[in-house]
C-alpha cells in the first residue's frame, strides 16, 4: 500500500536493506496505482517528497484553499488583522501571508497518516520493489524479478 510505503517519513527508505520483515509488508493484487522503483543513490527525505507530490498534493490543495477563503473572509470581516504596506493599495491580510501556508505544508507530508488511520489508505496499491521482491531468499527473488 501506498500508505506503508510513506508511513512515518518514508521510514521503509532509510536502509536499502531488504528483509523477511519487508517483503511481508507486500501482497498479491489485481491491480496496481503505481510502481516505485527504490533508486538506492536518492535519500529517504527526497523519496518521501517525491512521493508526498504525488500523492498528497491534491488533498494539500483542498485544505490549503479552504484555509485561505477562511483566512480571506475573516480579514474582510475585520475579525483578523490587515498589514498596511506603503507599496500597496489597501492592506493584505496577515493571516493570508503567515497562517495559510502551515494548511498547505501540513497536509502535503502527512495527509497519508491520516488515511492511514481512518483505513482509508488500503485503496492506493503501488509496487515497490523492495518490498515486493524477495531481497533475502534468492530463490523468490529470481522468481519475483522473473515474474514482471
Amino acid at each position: 500500500k501506498m500508505v506503508d510505503a510513506m508511513h512515518c517519513g518514508g521510514r521503509i527508505f532509510k536502509s536499502s536493506a531488504g528483509s523477511e520483515e519487508t517483503y511481508h509488508l507486500s501482497r498479491d493484487v489485481d491491480d496496481l496505482d503505481g510502481f516505485i522503483s527504490h533508486n538506492w543513490s536518492s535519500t529517504r527525505w527526497g523519496k518521501y517528497l517525491a512521493l508526498a507530490l504525488e500523492y498528497n498534493l491534491y488533498d494539500a490543495l483542498v485544505v490549503w484553499c479552504l484555509s485561505m477563503s477562511a483566512c480571506t473572509y475573516l480579514v474582510a470581516g475585520g475579525y483578523l488583522p490587515v498589514i498596511h504596506a506603503p507599496s500597496r493599495i489597501g492592506g493584505m491580510g496577515f493571516a493570508n501571508l503567515f497562517l495559510a501556508w502551515p494548511f498547505l505544508w501540513i497536509p502535503l507530508l502527512l495527509s497519508h497518516e491520516v488515511r492511514r488511520l481512518l483505513g482509508r489508505g488500503a485503496k492506493t496499491m503501488v509496487f515497490l520493489d523492495k518490498t515486493c521482491i524477495h531481497q533475502t531468499d534468492l530463490t523468490l527473488k529470481e522468481q519475483g524479478i522473473q515474474s514482471l
